[in-house]
């Protein structure tokens, strides 16, 4: 009886084990997961770190938006135009929707009642994918704003949940809203030398630890306060907000009004070994495209 006993027990003890083991990579949620699930418009985007975000689609309104991540740092935008995205709007959309919570005041409304809240047609549909293309990590209807709250709902046969409205105020952009208007992404302290080309020849700074010199034309100290100054003006450098911003996607005019066809001047900034330089060129001045405070430029590989 003693040894009948015995062999209860163990095999009592490796079923425990084996629904241990089931139940952590079935990812059955237990009390702290739950609570922590609860109040989530999207709890499945509970454990998704950053970079596992690849893709978000922004389906309605007047164009659809498409934004993939390039690398590990860079986004993209696919959709209208293929584009740079600017990252941190795309990484604060993201955000908000990891963390959208649940009104606790309005409470869950019946899934019947879509059409009242525009989500029998939604007004914006949100898909963000992960590294795998067969499915995406979570899908999210959008309907009407009434006063400062947003319904929504997870997938398509949700209940309907009210949000913050601010929240989910950047799927309300216009498309080139969300271009990238930095010139450089690099903060000062990561860029190791300075090149300004020009046809006449060409000047080259780097970084001495914690001072520059000129290493061309020729070799000479340099002076590291106005090396800094113009290094924060490069990296601080954004394209004109409106209309007069973004005036053409491609610089191949064959009438060259912008003066990018022969750039008068290319300035590349290297963050050193382990990262890309990064270029812009500079095109026509005062009295063509450009004015004395405004000038055409582009980025380049």
């Amino acid at each position: 009886m003693k040894t009948q006993g015995r062999v209860v027990l163990l095999t009592l003890f490796f079923v425990g084990l084996i629904g241990l083991w089931w139940a952590d990579s079935a990812r059955v949620p237990d009390r702290e997961r739950r609570r922590l699930m609860e109040p989530r418009v999207l709890p499945e985007l509970l454990d998704t770190r950053p970079d596992e975000l690849k893709r978000i689609e922004i389906a309605g309104g007047p164009e659809s938006i498409s934004l993939e991540r390039r690398g590990d740092e860079q986004w993209r935008m696919t959709l209208p135009i293929d584009t740079a995205a600017d990252p941190s709007l795309v990484e604060t959309l993201a955000l908000n929707l990891k963390t959208l919570a649940k009104s606790t005041e309005a409470g869950t409304i019946p899934a019947s009642e879509a059409g009242q809240f525009g989500l029998d047609k939604p007004e914006r549909v949100v898909t963000l994918w992960g590294a795998s293309t067969d499915r995406p990590i979570a899908v999210l209807q959008v309907g009407r704003v009434i006063r400062d709250k947003r319904y929504v709902r997870n997938g398509a046969k949700g209940s309907i949940e009210v949000v913050e409205a601010r929240a989910l105020s950047p799927l309300d952009l216009a498309a080139k809203t969300w271009r990238d208007r930095a010139l450089f992404h690099l903060s000062t302290f990561q860029v190791a030398s300075i090149e300004a080309t020009r046809a006449d020849g060409n000047l080259l700074v780097k970084r001495d630890r914690n001072d520059w010199e000129i290493v061309a034309p020729w070799k000479a100290p340099a002076d590291s306060q106005t090396v800094e100054s113009l290094l924060a003006s490069l990296t601080s450098a954004r394209v004109l907000t409106g209309d007069v911003g973004f005036v053409a996607d491609s610089s191949t005019d064959p009438s060259d009004r912008f003066g990018l066809t022969h750039p008068t001047l290319k300035i590349t900034l290297s963050p050193g070994a382990g990262r890309e330089n990064q270029s812009i060129e500079i095109g026509a001045g005062p009295g063509a495209a450009g004015s004395a405070s405004h000038l055409p430029c582009a980025p380049r590989p």
